[in-house]
C-alpha cells in the first residue's frame, strides 16, 4: 500500500510539471479506460 502514496505524490508532482502534460493526459485517458473496463489496465499492467 505504501507505494500507492508514493505514486500519488508523484502524480501530484507531475500535476504541476509543465513537462509532464502529455503524461497527464495519457494518465487521464487512462482513468476513463479504467472505468470501462479493468481488463485494459491488466493488460497494461502485465507488459510494463
Amino acid at each position: 500500500m505504501t507505494h500507492k502514496v508514493a505514486f500519488r505524490d508523484e502524480l501530484r508532482l507531475r500535476a504541476t510539471d509543465p513537462e509532464f502534460a502529455e503524461e497527464r493526459r495519457v494518465i487521464i485517458a487512462a482513468k476513463q479506460a479504467k472505468r470501462m473496463s479493468g481488463v485494459v489496465v491488466e493488460i497494461r499492467r502485465k507488459r510494463a
